[in-house]
């Protein structure tokens, strides 16, 4: 057997423990989720705060496949 998985879980990154990723999950995955335009269409909204959303990662991607 090879010795790459005895080494995998040390070089996955410092999580405490499962409950971690659900922080990741709230704090910073679904703000982006509500605020890129996925629920909801960002054109409607004023410029300055149509121009902050459009910073986020998911921003293209919803406006592709939504139509925009």
């Amino acid at each position: 057997m090879p010795a790459a998985p005895i080494g995998a879980p040390k070089l996955s990154g410092p999580a405490p423990g499962d409950d971690y990723f659900n922080y990741c999950l709230t704090l910073v995955l679904t703000p982006m989720f509500i605020l890129s335009g996925v629920f909801y269409p960002v054109d409607p909204l004023p410029p300055r705060s149509r121009a902050s959303f459009q910073i986020l990662p998911l921003s293209p991607s919803a406006s592709f496949w939504c139509g925009g």
